[in-house]
C-alpha cells in the first residue's frame, strides 16, 4: 500500500482550496488513503452552506469537490484551535467534518507503513 496524503489548508484563499480538493481527490481515486486538515483562518471554508462561485461548464466547483471527496471515504477535519478563533463551533461546518488538534491530526497520519506525505497548501 502506498503512503498516506495529508493536505493542511492554511488560508481561506478559495482557488488555494479548489487545487487542494482536486489534488486529494485525484490522490483518492488511485486509492490512495488521503486527508484533508484545515488550520486558522482556513477552518471558515468549512463552514456549512457557504455559497461559491459557479465555474465554467465541465470545471467541479467547491461544493462538488467537498462530495466528491466524502464519496471517496477522504477525511476531513477542522483543527479546534482554528474553530475558537474564527468563531465557528462544530454545528456550523458542512456535514461529516471532523474536528481535532494538530497532535490529533499528525498522529492519526502514522499508518502501518510510515507516516502520511504532508503538503500545506
Amino acid at each position: 500500500m502506498s503512503r498516506g496524503l495529508s493536505l493542511v489548508v492554511l488560508t481561506d484563499d478559495a482557488t488555494r482550496l479548489q487545487g487542494g480538493l482536486v489534488l486529494a481527490v485525484s490522490a483518492a481515486a488511485l486509492n490512495r488513503r488521503t486527508r484533508l486538515f484545515f488550520q486558522g483562518q482556513a477552518v471558515a471554508l468549512l463552514a456549512a452552506n457557504r455559497g461559491w462561485p459557479s465555474l465554467p461548464d465541465g470545471v467541479a466547483d467547491i461544493d462538488q469537490l467537498f462530495d466528491q471527496a466524502q464519496e471517496l471515504g477522504i477525511d476531513i477535519a477542522a483543527c479546534e484551535t482554528g474553530l475558537h478563533g474564527t468563531g465557528l463551533t462544530a454545528a456550523d461546518l458542512r456535514p461529516g467534518i471532523q474536528t481535532f488538534g494538530t497532535i490529533g491530526f499528525l498522529s492519526a497520519g502514522a499508518g502501518p507503513h510510515g507516516d502520511d506525505d504532508i503538503i500545506a497548501i
